[in-house]
């Protein structure tokens, strides 16, 4: 299982925020050396890492799908979490199972752990979050193929780990009609933030989460409608990180055709957010 590398990569590269017209990129790219120009890279010398190569879960032919993998070190061991599905992704009967190792080379054997999904429905794995000392795990819930479209009773949901009884149990709905891709993230004010998509693939933030798991309020970023009119950007798979200032960045990825990452900012802790420019 490979981790999803975009937001790696991102955050491989220092932010550097010019002015710029509305319809020049954003200039999110600053490497030492080749500075803003990704031509300049020489990639035949960038310094390989070395290291072990470990299988988590083996294929399976009956559960043939194995996808949205998520890491985290917790509590002395390495906790591990994907979605599960019988032929392509996010298919009903498709459910979240995990595994734990203590080295991050030998794993145990995965087990279940958002239970089956009811009939008709589907579960996708959506990232660890420890909250207050306690372990979650999440995972978004819907109706029918996929989790965009009209009546997909979406909803994004938490599992907690019970450690007595080595069991994770439900603990609720951390946000109706909500989609993430990331734990969420503290910000500089002490509150939780983390990126939303509705299932109409609409873009905005959750702020809050120090209450409650599930006390958050919402922060438009992208409208999907007007964004493709405006700039022919279909917005998926936002993410976002705070720089040393307190700046926030958020990307994410054009479905629209351009090929490029879309990068939106934050000068007040994410409670208002820049449009979207392509970079």
């Amino acid at each position: 299982l490979l981790m999803k590398s975009i937001p790696q990569l991102i955050l491989f590269a220092s932010l550097c925020v010019p002015a710029f017209a509305a319809d020049s990129p954003a200039l999110v790219l600053n490497l030492p050396g080749s500075g803003s120009d990704p031509e300049r890279i020489d990639w035949k010398n960038l310094p390989v890492l070395k290291g072990q190569h470990a299988v988590v879960c083996p294929h399976d032919e009956q559960w043939k799908f194995q996808l949205h993998n998520y890491l985290l070190h917790h509590d002395g061991k390495y906790w591990c979490m994907w979605s599960h599905g019988p032929e392509v992704e996010d298919l009903p009967t498709q459910h979240v199972r995990y595994a734990t190792s203590d080295d991050g080379l030998k794993w145990s054997e995965s087990k279940i752990l958002s239970g089956p999904p009811e009939e008709g429905r589907a579960y996708i794995a959506r990232s660890f979050w420890v909250r207050d000392g306690e372990l979650l795990a999440l995972a978004a819930s819907y109706k029918g193929k996929g989790a965009f479209g009209v009546d997909k009773d979406l909803k994004l949901v938490a599992f907690a780990w019970d450690k007595p009884s080595g069991t994770w149990q439900q603990k609720g709905v951390v946000f109706e009609n909500a989609i993430n891709n990331f734990a969420p993230q503290k910000l500089s004010t002490g509150e939780w933030m983390m990126t939303r998509r509705d299932a109409r693939f609409n873009v905005s933030m959750l702020i809050g989460g120090t209450k409650a798991f599930n006390d958050w309020r919402v922060v438009p970023v992208i409208d999907r409608l007007v964004a493709v009119r405006t700039t022919k950007l279909s917005p998926d798979e936002p993410v976002w990180w705070e720089q040393p200032d307190g700046l926030l960045v958020g990307a994410m990825r054009d479905n629209g055709g351009s090929n490029r990452l879309f990068a939106t900012f934050s000068k007040d802790h994410g409670q208002t957010w820049s449009a979207p420019v392509k970079t």
